[in-house]
């Protein structure tokens, strides 16, 4: 039975590991734009390709939310 299951998990592992997320905007259009670029860097596969730390990450949805609020 455990050889079973870790094989499942291994092949389960490999097809999120070939799948790409859907963005934001495709589940709810309300989340189109800015906050959807955010969250698909935060989530990239790539490493390189992310955010390298919690502070950039910080960073970019404070300059998110400024702009919303002068807009507001």
């Amino acid at each position: 039975m455990f050889r079973s299951t870790r094989t499942r998990t291994g092949v389960a592992a490999a097809a999120l590991a070939l799948s790409s997320a859907a963005l934001l905007g495709a589940c709810d259009p309300a989340l189109h734009g800015d906050i959807e670029v955010i969250v698909a860097k935060a989530l990239e596969k790539d490493a390189g390709r992310r955010y390298q730390s919690a502070g950039d990450l910080a960073a970019d949805l404070q300059v998110l939310c400024d702009s919303r609020r002068r807009l507001g």
